[in-house]
């Protein structure tokens, strides 16, 4: 409930912050970056869902999960205000139960298409990439997996435009990434900016 009052909170600063701004003037950059952090939920298929199960049963908690996007870098394309394609890195989600961590890094190509105009509105967007997967005991030090694979993401969001170069954005997207010990289906809703 917290998280849905701060994003209605957010959405209702937008004339604060562009009331006087002219959306046709609002300047298409040479380039942007995005970072975002959210939560998910993931699902395990294969080997890696027995590992999770036994965790679950042996620590009976999940503690903590969470998404973040801390690195990606986009360029304007199709000379057509509306297209950014660009590269994401440090890209993750991670699952925690006690000493347990499973964290999945995810970098690759990205490509997002806004109806309007880049920065403004609802847009849509795809990434694939490889995908790389731990599970750490921290408690023994000891990486139990450590897995390489490939993966996909399918998503959609809203741009805000809060300042003449920056936007507030929600997104929400699947991903689906398969490694030699199973298949991880994650769905997950983040917050961040545009700039």
């Amino acid at each position: 409930m917290k998280k849905i009052i701060f994003i209605l909170t957010i959405l209702s600063l937008n004339p604060v912050f562009s009331s006087e701004l002219n959306e046709n003037d609002r300047p298409i950059e040479k380039w942007y970056y995005q970072i975002t952090i959210g939560t998910q939920y993931q699902k395990y298929i294969g080997d890696i869902n027995s590992t999770v199960n036994r965790i679950k049963k042996t620590t009976n908690r999940h503690q903590a999960h969470g998404e973040a996007s801390l690195i990606g870098f986009y360029l304007p394309i199709l000379n057509n205000k509306k297209s950014l394609f660009g590269f994401k890195y440090l890209t993750g989600t991670w699952d925690k139960y006690n000493n347990e961590f499973i964290t999945i890094a995810f970098f690759g190509p990205s490509y997002m298409h806004y109806l309007d105009k880049i920065g403004k509105g609802i847009f849509l967007y795809t990434d694939l990439g490889v995908s790389h997967l731990v599970y750490d005991d921290s408690k023994i030090g000891e990486e139990i997996i450590d897995d390489r694979g490939i993966g996909g993401r399918v998503g959609f969001g809203y741009a805000l435009p809060i300042l003449d170069r920056t936007s507030f954005i929600v997104s929400f997207h699947n991903t689906t990434q398969a490694f030699d010990v199973g298949v991880v289906n994650t769905t997950s809703a983040n917050i961040g900016f545009l700039w």
